[in-house]
């Protein structure tokens, strides 16, 4: 197994990525909350970059041209040789109970881990006529998984606002809808910040644009055609935020508290009580890159994961049917060279 610590940079890239992508990609889990959602996002692409790492420290030459832009669905994420590598990140939450009790207690971590599963979703590993089935290379899964923990109801270090109104977004009935037009910012509290306003300024043409925010009313340079996400740079407000698309008569209130909290409607639809902002810094990172595998041999030896299943270590339960074999059943990451 190969330990890494997580660098700054993978974290800043992949929540610029994330900020950008949230509401693109596959919510396989169907959570209803942006922020768990960017939170997957971020730790897929620091387990990437610790692969890269790996790869790196090793002198094994790689490519990345089977990434995709930042509204596709990803083919796959790291190419070496014929292959492309499909790195399938496990998060091991240490604001969990469970977790604390069942790793971060254990006296033999390792052993712990080698019971963990190697698991793949089941509708990627038998996609059918999926677009990823017209990758013409055979594929490889590498399983890291990472500690750490977010802090999202305390502090201030990466303060997120996502947004949930689909006439923002542009999703579903709303994707046709005209241009949101510049923005109005408002800000009355004390603390002078900068905010980074995550959108497009056209269908697919993304913008990330940067204002100082003070007591004074702003207007964005750029004629946005959604907005995905704010990001606050600064000491913690101590006053709302208001973000106004005249063009839409949309309005966007952001109280300076770290909140929030979802009831459902009576069509059982969610809808947010509270959507304020969310600290999203990540703490106490660590990556261990536990094996490798090829598809094919995944096949011989795994078996189906059912959902609800309460058996995998690093889960309480399943929640997607998966098909995975023990990390001990793995191959070592020395012996992936063998793959060129």
């Amino acid at each position: 197994m190969y330990k890494i610590n997580i660098q700054n940079d993978w974290f800043e890239n992949a929540l610029h990525y994330a900020l950008k992508s949230w509401t693109s990609t596959f919510n396989r889990m169907g959570k209803p909350n942006p922020y768990t959602r960017i939170e997957k996002i971020i730790l897929g692409l620091i387990a990437e970059s610790a692969v890269e790492k790996f790869f790196i420290d090793n002198k094994i030459e790689y490519n990345t041209s089977g990434k995709t832009r930042w509204y596709e669905e990803d083919r796959y994420d790291i190419g070496i040789g014929k292959y492309a590598i499909d790195v399938k990140a496990n998060f091991l939450d240490l604001n969990s109970p469970y977790i604390i009790t069942q790793y971060v207690n254990n006296p033999n971590k390792i052993e712990w881990l080698n019971k963990c599963y190697a698991l793949v979703p089941l509708d990627q590993f038998n996609p059918g006529k999926n677009l990823r089935r017209k990758i013409k290379k055979e594929k490889v899964y590498i399983f890291p998984f990472i500690t750490g923990k977010f802090t999202e109801t305390t502090g201030s270090d990466c303060l997120i606002h996502a947004f949930w109104d689909y006439k923002w977004l542009k999703r579903a009935e709303y994707k046709d809808l005209k241009h949101l037009g510049k923005l109005d910012i408002t800000y009355i509290g004390t603390r002078p910040a900068k905010i980074k306003i995550y959108g497009t300024t056209n269908k697919r043409q993304i913008v990330v644009e940067e204002l100082v925010i003070d007591k004074r009313r702003k207007k964005t340079k750029n004629n946005f055609f959604q907005v995905f996400a704010i990001r606050w740079i600064g000491a913690q407000p101590d006053d709302k935020l208001t973000i106004k698309s005249n063009e839409l008569n949309l309005k966007e209130i952001i109280l300076p508290e770290n909140k929030f909290e979802l009831y459902r409607g009576e069509d059982s639809k969610y809808i947010p009580s509270h959507n304020y902002w969310q600290n999203l810094a990540f703490f106490d990172g660590e990556v261990i890159i536990t094996g490798w595998i090829n598809e094919n041999e995944m096949r011989m030896i795994g078996e189906k994961i059912p959902r609800f299943s309460k058996h995998i270590l690093q889960y309480q339960e399943t929640k997607v049917d998966n098909w995975g074999c023990k990390i001990s059943e793995l191959e070592s990451m020395n012996n992936i060279i063998t793959l060129l």
